[in-house]
């Protein structure tokens, strides 16, 4: 019940405002029209250019620049009638001409009226963006149209050559690539199903000129039920005027995996709500974020993967029974409000909404609850079990083998941020914004000394500062700086700055552009890195701040389809988890360096198609930090076009490799990967043929996974001692529609 009623407060709130708004502006002059109504569009109005991402030490996405855009009430006469000037914007209104007697209906469609957007984004069908909670600003984001988009099943994978996870569609992942891995959260284990979680900070939001709805399945739909994957994306979105949006989503990603005690259900909902009004903007919304996992901690023997033919169902695992799960709660605020000084504006009824001198307050509160649960039953005959374990209970009662072990959070992060546009927002500086916040965080874990005194938590409170500013040159050039500091409480003198520059230059008709940033990072290691106790691992650290400079440089030439990229890492004590999957510090002074280098391209010969994703990545601490040298995903294909402009068909193969190397364990206990020194994995190519089809917007394929099973090396797995899918059929189907 209480889901139903946080999101109607959230919608009551925007839609409260948008009215109190509209009668704030009630007594403003029309628009300027001429002698067909439709608004004289701004001839200053420009597109702003700067927004460029920047993520905080938290991995939040810090978008820099906040775009402005027109709005117009066009009016459609149903014939080429002169419609009157004077015309009062209304939806299916019946007006009457004064030099005329009879009764004439008009189809007036109204246009977004918004500080937030470009006057040519407001005009589209459709359009999605998230929100940065530092700034309210938002964040431009693509809407997944292309035939290719829905091919992929792991999200993982469409950001990344490849990735460590379970081998199940909804298991825990770590990508390949060092600079994607997120910073661990306040619940670290949480961090390895960021792929399938939405946040406050990922959650998409909608502007949409008819009701839009989107269905997508994925999964072996003739499979044996025992082996059956099922993922599935539910989309419904409106407006309710052209600036209140409101929608739902749904995802689940799962299956029942190839081995004894194999499973996975990753869930998400979401009720959002969205008003972006010419001064007032709000983004509001409840997430609901649950994975539940059987886990058989791998494969007993490799061998039994690499050196026979044999039924995965009989083949011997770790665990026979073990499970967890993880579940989380968000209710979420972000507006912001501009004020007008008008001491550049020249003539303020003209200009568009947001233009010249403005002051915009704001203000994001964000409270998650949050916790984690990992069972077991170990009897005192499972030898292979207590070995996995290392043999190690630390449950006070020599009787009771089950284990239960739990940890628990809850945050409150409150930030209010006021922003000055000294000019316009496409000028060289076109804001300098600051900010303060609240952070509090209640942190829990079952404890021996429960048993004895009463029950304390783990509670910090936690102040800091931040400010942010950024400027654009036209389409040629753009720039940003951010810098967070902790002021008191668990993550006092942690400090974060991030600055970055696009160039764009155009000796072809979409440009060349080149990007480059630098970021520094001090930060404290969370709570439950240095505490935990839990019946087969326990430890307490006092871990020193991990240190982190960034270096990152990219050039993207799109008529030729090509884009590289080169990091670089300067890293100092880290927490990562041993062998033993106990979370170690290196030495403070032990200097780590980290290098990547990627390429992507996609090349045509007449009907022929070459998709190639490349990355080589370099460290001289291959004993703390786990990656792959060479990573290759190719994707070969024929497309044609059945129909013109109706269907579309693909048919080709996607590949996946990787060279040898130390790839991470995993831990059910602790939750999270692990180093481990026993064997390289790699040399394997992994291969999907499949026949993909787009139908006007509909996308439909057809895959067959792991055609190469039974070739080389046999060394298909995920993760030491998880393997990936085994030979099986997958559908696909997405079917994108408006009402």
């Amino acid at each position: 019940m209480h889901y139903g009623l946080s999101v109607f407060l959230g919608i009551f709130f925007v839609c409260s405002v948008s009215s109190l708004e509209a009668q704030a502006l009630k007594g403003e002059d029309p628009p300027v029209r001429d002698t067909t109504a439709t608004a004289l569009p701004d001839s200053t109005a420009t597109a702003d250019s700067s927004a460029v991402a920047i993520p905080d030490s938290t991995t939040v996405m810090l978008p820099d620049s906040l775009p402005t855009t027109d709005t117009t009430a066009v009016i459609i006469p149903d014939n080429p009638t002169t419609v009157d000037s004077t015309a009062i914007p209304v939806n299916e209104k019946k007006t009457k001409h004064a030099d005329d007697t009879t009764t004439k209906e008009k189809r007036i469609v109204l246009q977004l009226e918004s500080f937030m957007f470009d006057t040519m984004l407001v005009k589209s069908r459709m359009f999605s963006w998230q929100v940065n909670r530092y700034t309210g600003a938002p964040v431009m984001t693509q809407l997944d149209t292309m035939i290719n988009d829905h091919l992929i099943d792991l999200p993982f994978y469409n950001n990344d050559v490849g990735a460590t996870y379970l081998g199940v569609s909804g298991s825990a992942a770590l990508t390949f690539n060092y600079f994607l891995r997120p910073a661990y959260h306040y619940l670290y284990p949480l961090t390895f199903y960021d792929a399938y979680r939405t946040t406050p900070d990922n959650i998409q939001f909608f502007n949409t000129r008819a009701p839009f709805t989107r269905f997508t399945y994925n999964g072996t739909l003739f499979a044996n039920r025992n082996f059956e994957q099922t993922d599935l994306d539910i989309l419904h979105t409106q407006n309710i005027t052209p600036e209140l949006n409101a929608g739902l989503m749904y995802r689940r990603y799962g299956g029942n995996g190839l081995l004894t005690n194999e499973g996975t259900d990753s869930r998400t909902f979401t009720l959002f709500a969205s008003y972006s009004g010419k001064r007032y903007a709000a983004h509001a919304g409840y997430i609901f974020n649950r994975s539940t996992n059987k886990h058989n901690g791998g494969v007993y023997s490799d061998g039994d993967i690499t050196d026979t033919i044999i039924d995965a169902r009989v083949i011997q695992v770790n665990l026979k029974k073990a499970s967890e799960k993880a579940l989380s709660h968000t209710y979420f605020l972000t507006h912001s409000y501009g004020v007008p000084l008008n001491f550049f504006r020249k003539n303020a009824d003209t200009l568009r909404a947001g233009s010249g001198t403005m002051v915009y307050f704001g203000n994001s509160i964000e409270y998650t609850t949050a916790y984690r649960t990992y069972t077991d039953e170990i009897s005192e005959s499972d030898s292979t079990a207590r070995k996995y374990y290392h043999n190690t209970f630390n449950y006070f009662n020599p009787f009771s083998t089950p284990t239960k072990d739990s940890m628990r959070s809850s945050l409150l992060d409150a930030r209010l941020f006021a922003s000055l546009q000294p000019f316009e927002p496409d000028f060289i500086i076109s804001k300098i914004l600051g900010g303060a916040g609240y952070r509090y965080l209640n942190n829990y874990y079952f404890k021996p000394t429960d048993y004895l005194r009463p029950i304390s938590d783990n509670i910090q409170h936690n102040i800091f500062w931040y400010a942010n500013a950024w400027g654009t040159y036209q389409h040629y050039f753009s720039w940003s700086a951010f810098i967070q500091s902790y002021l008191t409480g668990y993550y006092q003198n942690d400090l974060f700055f991030k600055a970055d520059a696009t160039m764009s230059l155009y000796p072809l008709p979409k440009g060349i552009h080149l990007h480059g940033s630098i970021s520094i990072d001090l930060h404290t290691p969370d709570y439950f890195l240095q505490n935990y106790y839990s019946n087969h691992l326990k430890w307490d650290n006092n871990f020193v701040k991990t240190k982190e400079t960034k270096i990152e440089v990219s050039v993207g030439i799109p008529d030729w389809h090509v884009k590289a990229t080169g990091a670089y890492s300067l890293l100092f004590s880290p927490v990562v988890f041993n062998t033993l999957a106990m979370p170690i510090q290196p030495a403070n002074d032990e200097e780590i360096n980290i290098a990547t280098v990627t390429l992507t391209h996609d090349a045509q010969v007449w009907l022929l198609h070459l998709d190639s994703r490349i990355m080589g990545q370099y460290t001289d601490h291959k004993d703390i930090i786990s990656i792959p040298e060479l990573s290759l995903n190719e994707k070969f294909y024929l497309q044609y076009e059945l129909v013109k402009n109706v269907m579309t068909m693909q048919f080709g193969a996607d590949a996946y490799f990787n060279t040898p190397y130390k790839m991470y364990a995993y831990n059910p206990a602790a939750g999270a990967f692990h180093l481990q020194d026993k064997t390289d994995i790699g040399s394997f190519v992994y291969v999907d043929v499949f026949l993909n089809f787009k139908w006007k917007k509909a996308t439909l394929f057809v895959k067959y996974v792991n055609l190469g099973q039974e070739w080389g090396n046999r060394m298909y797995f995920s993760a030491l001692h998880y393997i990936r899918p085994q030979n099986v059929v997958q559908f696909g189907l997405s079917w994108p529609f408006y009402l």
